[in-house]
């Protein structure tokens, strides 16, 4: 509603399954639209970070989506809060080196630290409150 009229703006509605829970359409209808687009930035919100296997989320289509954002986009950047360190989600979005920046609420542990920065991954910590 606050985009719609404002600036000249045009709002793309992806089709496809509207999950209540996440908010957002997924499946082909949604993947195909995203895929469509070229941008300049795309901020993605993960469900988790591990040090082994990169950035993950717990729903095989949100993942997809995402991957495809990532492919689609000239800069990517990661927000991920400090209870995403320890989540365990099962699907793979991507490894490190997809991240341009990362940013977060409290520093990520040491080893994925290591894996960021030997990424090229950018580390920003923001202030909370």
């Amino acid at each position: 509603h606050t985009l719609i009229g404002r600036c000249d703006h045009q709002v793309y509605l992806a089709g496809g399954s509207l999950r209540a829970d996440i908010a957002a359409s997924v499946g082909p209808e949604a993947h195909q639209l995203v895929s469509e687009f070229r941008a300049d930035l795309a901020i993605l919100s993960v469900g988790s970070v591990d040090a082994i296997d990169g950035i993950k989320d717990f729903d095989v289509d949100e993942a997809r989506i995402a991957r495809t954002m990532i492919e689609r986009s000239n800069k990517v950047i990661v927000a991920a809060d400090a209870a995403k360190y320890t989540a365990k989600a099962p699907v793979c979005i991507c490894g490190f080196d997809a991240v341009d920046v990362f940013v977060t609420d409290a520093a990520p542990p040491d080893v994925l630290a290591e894996r960021l920065r030997a990424a090229k991954s950018e580390i920003r910590v923001a202030a909370v409150g």
